[in-house]
């Protein structure tokens, strides 16, 4: 039974995923500390525009001909007046490659609410592990139920069978006391049907102990292709069994799992009722009010 139910304490899908929570409230705590420590973010963006917009603007120039200019933009004697219309050389908006950077450092000064929140990754961790404990019980005091009833099967079917070598034995004498005349063929058929009664009883647990023992392997975590041989006997387990040893539960009501349990959730009451205090605006207080 004790290596069942170490077994179960490694393998049980249940007592896997408590291990898995545990986990993840150590973590919880890791982060809500982590809100009150120095904050420093960095970012980097680079942007590329494949094609830069670009701008020109509209001119005119006075000119003696078509093509060229006057000095200082006055006319040459005995030229024509020309007015040319040009445009000026394309202007880009913007720079084709962007890169900034933006790095932020922060610090949570005084917050009471974070107080009260690590406060209670503390409690929710405690919370995690008091049912990672109370699973184990579990486990442990349902497989030793499994364990003690296949136990209990197996003896009630050595009895059967014990039975129905002695009921063999008083049919063979019963069919020789019939064959001499000494007995009706009608209690030969009656001892017959109580033997079949006995047999059908006996496939009966035969079944419920092929069930139970598929229950065990489910509970500890064994594949059900694997041959589980119990290596305990009943009468010695019932000699000296306690079941404070055997399911490893406290009786004491101070330890009692359960009411560590009820304890801790007396704390996260107490911590909700606290947080939404500091949520609260601060309510001027007269004197009055006061006494």
């Amino acid at each position: 039974m004790k290596d069942a139910q170490e077994y179960a304490l490694k393998n049980n899908m249940t007592i896997k995923n408590a291990r898995v929570d545990l986990e993840i409230a150590k973590k919880k705590i890791w982060e809500t500390t982590a809100m009150g420590l120095p904050q420093l973010n960095a970012a980097a963006a680079y942007s590329h525009i494949f094609k830069v917009p670009e701008v020109s603007f509209p001119g005119t120039i006075l000119s003696n001909s078509r093509n060229t200019s006057t000095q200082y933009g006055l006319p040459v004697a005995g030229d024509s007046l020309f007015v040319n219309n040009y445009s000026s050389p394309p202007i880009k908006l913007c720079v084709a490659d962007n890169l900034t950077f933006d790095i932020t450092l922060s610090q949570l000064v005084f917050n009471g609410a974070y107080l009260v929140g690590l406060q209670a990754s503390k409690v929710f961790y405690q919370i995690s592990e008091q049912a990672l404990e109370k699973n184990e019980i579990d486990i442990r005091e349902s497989v030793a139920n499994t364990y003690l009833l296949i136990l209990n099967l197996i003896k009630n079917e050595e009895i059967l069978s014990k039975r129905i070598i002695n009921l063999d034995k008083t049919l063979n004498e019963m069919r020789q006391l019939n064959k001499a005349g000494f007995l009706e063929i009608t209690d030969v058929d009656q001892l017959e049907l109580t033997i079949l009664s006995v047999k059908n009883a006996q496939n009966t647990l035969q079944r419920q102990i092929d069930g139970a023992t598929d229950l065990l392997k489910f509970q500890i975590g064994m594949p059900y292709d694997v041959e589980l041989e119990l290596s305990d006997v009943l009468d010695e387990i019932l000699n000296s069994a306690v079941i404070e040893s055997i399911t490893g539960r406290n009786l004491e009501v101070e330890n009692n799992i359960v009411t560590k349990i009820l304890n801790t959730q007396v704390k996260i009451g107490e911590l909700n009722l606290k947080r939404e205090k500091k949520r609260l605006p601060a309510q001027p207080c007269s004197l009055l009010q006061a006494f």
